[in-house]
């Protein structure tokens, strides 16, 4: 009965840890960033990283897969590379 108390007070403690440093992960790196308004999310699920590409125009940030891929899209239908949030033109440079 000793050790299933033990056991059961680590499992706690460790959930109540990832808690605690995922608050700080947050802190440390998502604040003052807003989630990148393809994915609606902060960290890209594929290579980690913060939306960084920003429109000259609206300044919204976007992550570099998602605005390729959202360019990419775009490009198929035929149709200019806009910025997804205010459609502003959005060169693409070579």
């Amino acid at each position: 009965m000793n050790l299933n108390m033990t056991m059961n007070y680590s499992i706690d403690n460790v959930a109540d840890n990832l808690i605690i440093w995922a608050d700080n992960v947050k802190a440390m790196v998502i604040v003052g960033h807003e989630p990148c308004p393809v994915c609606y999310s902060y960290i890209h699920g594929t290579d980690k990283s913060l939306p960084n590409n920003a429109c000259k125009t609206c300044k919204k940030k976007l992550h570099s897969l998602c605005i390729k891929e959202w360019f990419k899209n775009l490009i198929q239908n035929g149709q200019k590379t806009s910025c997804p949030m205010c459609r502003s033109e959005w060169k693409i440079h070579k």
